[in-house]
């Protein structure tokens, strides 16, 4: 299977996809990456970021395995959920929960403590999640998400 470095860096505000280790879906990456996210390289994921409207030419689509994602400040992570209105949950590999609030105060710390999310002493000062997908083998299947192609645009 064809390997490839993803980068997850969110805007929070419920615009961020969802991702999981060990789960196939399709995902959405820019297919050119926007200035403010460059440093990152050609495989970010996409999300409708600092008032860009989505149209179907800004994506290209893969379906993909999720292998692993990392932080560098929390390390291994199993799942980060953004199925939640306004907060984020992300879900560390010795299963840690964390709940990073989307809206009011992005990237705000709480953590599960005896069922009980109480604000978190930890301090994440990069976002970025840099993620390893495996291309699904199928490239008819890959292909048919993005009929013009699946490569980033020049």
């Amino acid at each position: 299977m064809t390997r490839i470095q993803a980068v997850w860096y969110p805007s929070w505000y419920n615009l961020d996809q969802s991702l999981e280790v060990g789960k196939e879906s399709e995902y959405a990456l820019f297919r050119c990456v926007p200035e403010y996210l460059k440093e990152f390289g050609d495989h970010v994921f996409f999300n409708e970021s600092y008032g860009v409207t989505w149209k179907p030419t800004d994506v290209r689509r893969v379906k993909a395995m999720v292998k692993s994602i990392t932080n560098s400040v929390l390390g291994a992570i199993l799942r980060i959920d953004t199925s939640e209105r306004f907060d984020y949950t992300i879900t560390l590999a010795d299963g840690t929960e964390l709940l990073v609030n989307a809206e009011e105060e992005p990237g705000k710390l709480y953590e599960r403590r005896g069922g009980e999310w109480v604000e978190s002493t930890r301090v994440v000062d990069d976002w970025r999640m840099d993620v390893e997908l495996s291309l699904c083998e199928n490239e008819a299947a890959n292909q048919s998400l993005n009929p013009t192609g699946n490569k980033p645009a020049s």
